[in-house]
């Protein structure tokens, strides 16, 4: 009987929160923006036969890592052809992270603790906005959250064990860098924690650890050896300065910054964080033992640093909120009205939930059929052509989507850094905005002079095409 009741609570949740990520304005409304055109663009490309050894370029001063996350989603977008396949295929990889949560920690709390603790974390905000978000930024969590629950309770680690936790958690940070700091100090501490293993074993386990994951890292080094290390150069170089500044990581201007943070970011995000640390900190205080002590270390380490590095960038503090939602169900279990505290905290996710982040917004459907319209009344030849996109956001201008469409009609779309090698270029003006100076345009500049060879104008939109 409980195998049914658990079984049936599984499929009832599987249904809940896929009809949640899935159907809560979702496909015709969701805005495939600059970051996912470029992945959708990328996976194309491997679908075509041209694969890729790095993954996306980061906001790190340039840093790109292996490419990980396009090779996950390719094969759905082959069998499927659809953008809206990688969207369903997101979705459900979080779904099945949760399932997954709940069949681990009902081994060790009561079903109901178990199911409101699920139920809490898949309800929080940035859970539901990173399971509809396909992206390197977003679809790592699932991962981060198995790989955080495994190292929490696993009694001992086998060197295989250790192995393979380092290679998804080289996975996790070739993903997004960000979650460097939780995957790898979660180990190192929790490793070192072990009172059964000896210090060689230890660090015999650590090497086994980091060797798989450094080895996650080959496609970048290979990619290094064969472009004369240009990524380093560009890491190391005037980009680095551009993204850390003159002063780095500054304390006092971080702690000033968190007001304006609030603002410009989804405000819940950051007041979640210190929320959840002095949940943690307390539950610790109360009730915390020798074996608790790491994860209440990380969690110092932690929030201090995404809320004092100066960085606006919303999904900086998911690894950090995620860690500290485990914290506390971890620590809140020892307590009589832990299945109280636990509905409390899913009542503040339902009020507190930010509708806004999920108005309609753009529909690629509707660009998707306008931009066909417009190819086949222009002569676009098939290759030697680049995108130039003009509207309101200079981060568009590449076009991604724009080249995600003609990679998938059968045009081969030249780089996005090779618009001097280009011998067409394809302008898109959203919004009927004027062509910008050549001086105002790294784009234009690179492509030089050209001469206006076709043109069509479809609803709001101007398409022209240039030829060298």
């Amino acid at each position: 009987m409980k195998k049914q009741i658990v079984l049936l609570v599984i499929l009832f949740g599987f249904i809940y929160f896929w009809k949640v990520t899935t159907s809560y304005r979702m496909p015709p409304d969701y805005n495939y923006d600059s970051d996912f055109g470029r992945d959708l663009w990328e996976m194309e490309k491997i679908v075509h036969g041209k694969p890729t050894l790095v993954g996306p370029q980061f906001s790190y001063a340039g840093l790109r890592l292996a490419p990980y996350h396009f090779y996950f989603f390719a094969p759905v977008l082959a069998v499927f052809n659809s953008y809206q396949a990688v969207v369903f295929a997101n979705a459900g990889l979080f779904v099945i992270s949760l399932v997954a949560a709940f069949l681990i920690l009902r081994k060790r709390f009561s079903n109901l603790l178990a199911l409101t603790s699920v139920v809490w974390l898949g309800t929080t905000s940035y859970f539901i906005l990173a399971a509809r978000s396909p992206g390197n930024a977003f679809s790592y969590l699932p991962f981060f959250l198995i790989y955080l629950l495994y190292i929490f309770y696993a009694e001992n680690f086998s060197f295989l064990i250790s192995a393979i936790l380092g290679i998804v958690a080289g996975v996790i940070v070739n993903y997004h860098p960000i979650a460097l700091i939780p995957t790898i100090f979660s180990f190192i501490f929790i490793a070192l924690s072990k009172k059964k293993l000896s210090f060689k074993e230890k660090v015999a386990h650590m090497g086994s650890f980091f060797a798989a994951f450094f080895a996650t890292f080959l496609p970048v080094i290979i990619f290094e050896l064969r472009h004369n290390f240009v990524l380093i150069k560009t890491f190391f170089g005037s980009r680095q300065a551009e993204f850390f500044g003159n002063s780095g990581i500054n304390l006092i201007d971080g702690f000033r910054k968190l007001p304006m943070l609030n603002k410009i970011t989804y405000s819940l995000i950051p007041i979640t964080t210190i929320g959840l640390f002095t949940l943690v900190f307390f539950l610790f205080l109360q009730n915390g033992k020798a074996k608790d002590k790491n994860k209440f270390y990380i969690s110092i380490i932690l929030t201090i640093l995404y809320l004092v590095s100066g960085r606006g960038a919303v999904h900086y503090f998911f690894p950090t909120i995620l860690f500290l939602q485990l914290t506390t169900i971890f620590l809140i279990k020892k307590y009589k009205f832990a299945n109280l505290l636990i509905a409390i905290l899913l009542l503040i996710n339902i009020v507190s939930f930010p509708i806004r982040l999920f108005r309609p917004s753009r529909n690629p459907s509707v660009t998707e059929s306008s931009f066909g319209q417009a190819i086949d009344r222009m002569s676009v030849p098939k290759s030697g052509i680049n995108v130039f996109l003009i509207n309101n956001t200079y981060l568009s201008a590449p076009g991604y989507e724009y080249r995600y469409i003609l990679e998938k009609n059968g045009y081969r779309v030249d780089d996005e850094h090779e618009y001097g090698k280009s011998k067409y270029l394809l302008v898109i003006s959203e919004g009927k905005r004027a062509i910008p100076t050549a001086t105002n345009s790294w784009e234009l500049r690179e492509f030089g002079d050209r001469k206006l060879i076709d043109k069509t104008e479809i609803a709001d939109n101007i398409y022209y095409l240039f030829q060298k």
